[in-house]
């Protein structure tokens, strides 16, 4: 039995050693924290605001057991302005001409947002989003 409670306090202290960068973040200069969020994963995601944004955006980054590892900003709309992979260094971003935008307004008014947009990463590459067909 004491062999299975030191595992168990060895797990945990693993874990909470990887997301002590949560407990530590400090959102960028003119942001404010707005929430933490402890997911199901056994992740962390802070969700903050900037001053400088237009009206709407918000911005999170997520945390696992090794750090950071995700940022995205997303608008009022819900649409994915930007994420950028920690592990890759690479930035996904929306491209401005889409068939349909992803609407938060438009799920809650029908309960379906049948979206279909393209981001770009920086190295070029480009991924069609397109909801599925009920």
């Amino acid at each position: 039995m004491s062999g299975l409670l030191t595992l168990l306090v060895l797990a945990g202290g693993m874990l909470a050693a990887g997301q002590a960068g949560a407990a530590s973040f400090t959102p960028p200069a003119g942001c404010t924290l707005n929430v933490t969020v402890q997911n199901r994963s056994c992740t962390v995601s802070q969700h903050y605001t900037c001053s400088a944004d237009p009206e709407g955006y918000q911005h999170s980054a997520h945390f696992g057991r090794d750090g950071m590892f995700h940022l995205s900003t997303i608008d009022a709309e819900t649409r994915w302005i930007e994420s950028q992979s920690i592990a890759s260094g690479l930035v996904d971003r929306l491209v401005a001409e889409a068939e349909d935008h992803a609407s938060f307004s438009e799920l809650l008014e029908t309960g379906r947002d049948a979206f279909d947009f393209w981001t770009e990463t920086d190295d070029g590459q480009r991924l069609h989003h397109q909801a599925p067909t009920p």
